[in-house]
């Protein structure tokens, strides 16, 4: 009787199990991105922004990251490089680059 205890657990398990395993991957179908530079020229008022994005996003968007206003799209560089410059009256301290919902990432903005 023991030994048949200690295998109900799988069988009342598995639904879940399968479940757990189907799910694996969705997870690696997500967006990573990399932001790779976020420089501001005070000169010339010029924001350039590139990022490095695996997963094929509909668009990629800048946003300043402490007040979440929406600075504008990356454009597809090559597959996996997206990049814009834009032109703004300030520098935001950080942005933080979306690739539609699923993916985000964040880099301080350096002022030169």
């Amino acid at each position: 009787m023991p030994r048949t205890a200690s295998w109900a657990w799988l069988l009342l398990a598995a639904p879940l199990l399968a479940a757990l395993v189907g799910a694996a991957p969705q997870a690696r179908d997500r967006d990573c991105i990399t932001v790779t530079e976020a420089v501001y020229t005070r000169a010339s008022g010029a924001l350039s922004v590139t990022a490095k994005v695996t997963g094929a996003p509909e668009t990629v968007k800048v946003y300043a990251t402490h007040t979440e206003t929406y600075i504008g799209s990356l454009d597809a560089a090559d597959g996996r490089t997206y990049s814009a410059v834009f032109h703004l009256d300030e520098a935001p301290a950080n942005i933080t680059v979306r690739a539609g919902e699923r993916g985000a990432a964040s880099m301080d903005v350096e002022v030169r």
